[in-house]
């Protein structure tokens, strides 16, 4: 299980280095939200930006004392070559950025989160060509990065895909200076003055 999992982590974003950039959605942009069925049959939302289409994600920094909750992938990077993520996923149909971050915290790293956020940073990372993504009919995925702080760790019961429980067994909490987070997640915790 933790090996297919560490495969599906490692898949997330396509190519021998997917491209990140910054991609910040305008008013216009935002008018162009929806919710479209992928190629696997999940409902996702997406947005068109200059006339590519992005399948939209959140993600939570979640913030305890000084530090930061990431996953340190145990076998390498992501494809995109970061070897830490954030709790987060595909925005789900009527969900916020903020609550769709802290749903995915509570499922994947059982943390309830308070005052969730969106930071106002975004960034975009491009998938590539031949991608065994599933979500390969998009030019690629728009990411909400948000910030909440720890509130509790979360006991109750949740239904979630039987993966998820591997996803996150390796995360803790981080002095961000000891992370090689990418820069949209260095702007963020610039917001909150770490």
């Amino acid at each position: 299980m933790a090996k297919f999992y560490q495969m599906l982590l490692e898949s997330r974003y396509t190519g021998s280095k997917a491209p990140i950039f910054q991609l910040t959605p305008t008013a216009k942009d935002l008018k162009t939200s929806r919710f479209a069925k992928d190629p696997d049959g999940r409902v996702h939302s997406c947005i068109t930006i200059d006339g590519k289409d992005y399948r939209c994600r959140s993600e939570m920094l979640v913030i305890k004392d000084d530090t930061v909750f990431a996953l340190k992938l145990e076998n390498g990077k992501l494809k995109d070559g970061r070897p830490y993520v954030l709790p987060g996923g595909s925005l789900e149909e009527g969900l916020t950025v903020e609550e769709n971050a802290a749903k995915e915290t509570r499922e994947e790293a059982r943390i309830n989160v308070k005052n969730p956020r969106y930071s106002e940073i975004s960034y975009g990372v491009q998938y590539t060509e031949g991608s065994t993504n599933p979500h390969f009919n998009y030019y690629g995925a728009i990411t909400f990065v948000c910030i909440g702080e720890f509130d509790s760790v979360y006991k109750g019961y949740i239904d979630m895909d039987d993966t998820e429980p591997e996803m996150l067994k390796n995360g803790k909490f981080y002095n961000p200076s000891n992370i090689e987070f990418i820069k949209y997640h260095k702007m963020a915790l610039k917001t909150v003055g770490l």
